[in-house]
């Protein structure tokens, strides 16, 4: 997940607009109003959060496309945290490289369900962004309203419909059957096989959680948790990296609703770290 850029990349204000970074893509963290001085390591996590951002809008589209109706989902064994958790509190350090890696994959894990978190609450238009626009960044534009298979027609040739008269000649309009793939150049999106609201409907069993009992999303928690991936997708060493997982845990364990989004267990296994003294590290 840190692999994005070069080591030595360097971006100033001037190549930022030329690459013209929309902001909604993070609405709670506008990293180019928070301060002057942008570090070359905010700018890394910035795009690798868009990166996957866009990726899992894809991913959830072309899920949708192809029928599925569960969407992946993979959540962090109790049992490593404790044995990481632990490992922690009794050394100070991690010390082992099994546990590095381990902790790597954790966060990479963590960052990843963040993501998808937040692309489900958007598609599902729990959020002030435009469920058209979140389609838009993964490439995606919806089939109109009322178009009933057929594309939208282009100014002029509504203007050869509507008014006949002013052309000498009959005027028929083309017919524009839409299938997927289908790419609509002023838009620069391919055109999917439903509406808004249609793929609305269909997402509504792909992004609903058997055990949870709800649909995978959350209208209160994603700020601090979108704050907190931004910081997992920054350079740390494998303490530093526990230390954000934890503070992740005590945002999603007083939400129920959210807890078995990260850890197998939910909030009653996170009980169980917030109990012991030993274990609590912010």
């Amino acid at each position: 997940m840190k692999n994005y850029f070069e080591d030595n990349i360097k971006i100033d204000n001037q190549i930022l607009e030329s690459l013209h970074v929309p902001y909604l893509v993070i609405p709670f963290i506008n990293i180019f109003e928070s301060h002057n001085d942008i570090s070359d390591e905010e700018y890394r996590a910035y795009y690798a959060w868009d990166a996957e951002y866009r990726e899992e809008i894809k991913n959830h589209i072309v899920d949708i496309i192809n029928g599925k109706t569960k969407q992946p989902w993979k959540v962090i064994s109790f049992e490593l945290i404790k044995r990481i958790w632990m490992e922690y509190a009794q050394y100070k350090l991690i010390r082992h490289e099994q546990m590095e890696r381990k902790l790597s994959q954790m966060s990479d894990l963590v960052v990843t369900n963040i993501v998808k978190l937040y692309v489900n609450t958007v598609l599902a238009g729990h959020t002030s962004e435009p469920i058209e626009d979140c389609a838009n960044e993964g490439g995606y534009c919806f089939k109109p309203e009322g178009a009933q298979g057929k594309a939208l027609q282009k100014p002029d040739e509504e203007i050869k419909e509507t008014d006949p008269s002013l052309f000498p000649v009959q005027y028929i309009p083309p017919e524009f059957t839409f299938k997927v793939g289908d790419y609509d150049k002023d838009k620069e999106c391919e055109i999917l096989p439903f509406t808004k609201d249609e793929y609305q409907e269909l997402s509504m069993d792909y992004i609903y959680d058997e055990n949870w009992g709800q649909w995978r999303i959350s209208d209160y928690a994603m700020e601090p948790l979108i704050k907190l991936a931004n910081e997992l997708l920054m350079e740390h060493t494998a303490e530093e990296q526990l230390i954000l997982i934890d503070r992740v845990f005590n945002v999603v364990h007083p939400r129920g609703d959210i807890a078995s989004l990260f850890v197998k267990g939910g909030s009653r296994v996170l009980s169980e770290l917030a109990e012991n003294p030993n274990l609590v590290f912010s």
